[in-house]
């Protein structure tokens, strides 16, 4: 049993490797499996895959000429900017 359950585990750099792969090409059946239990249990992995996916996404559409999912961000107001720099100077 330990032997089945070494082999689904992967490491973090292991799964962000296998989100990646997974959106060039199809994962083997074991990559699947391995890449469905550990973001079952990695909730920083789970983010990463959804990040990856949105990002893919974006690019996809701005290449294709929907540039319009990529718009400008607000500026940031003065009590935000204040706050970052407090931030950062009690570091």
């Amino acid at each position: 049993m330990s032997t089945l359950m070494n082999s689904l585990m992967l490491s973090c750099r292991k799964a962000t490797f296998l989100i990646e792969k997974k959106s060039e090409e199809d994962l083997k059946w074991l990559e699947k499996m391995q890449l469905f239990f550990h973001t079952r249990m990695c909730d920083a992995c789970l983010r990463y895959a959804h990040q990856s996916h949105l990002l893919d996404e974006a690019f996809t559409r701005h290449s294709n000429g929907n540039a319009e999912i990529l718009t400008p961000l607000k500026p940031l107001s003065n009590e935000v900017k204040e706050k970052i720099i407090r931030k950062i100077q009690e570091q």
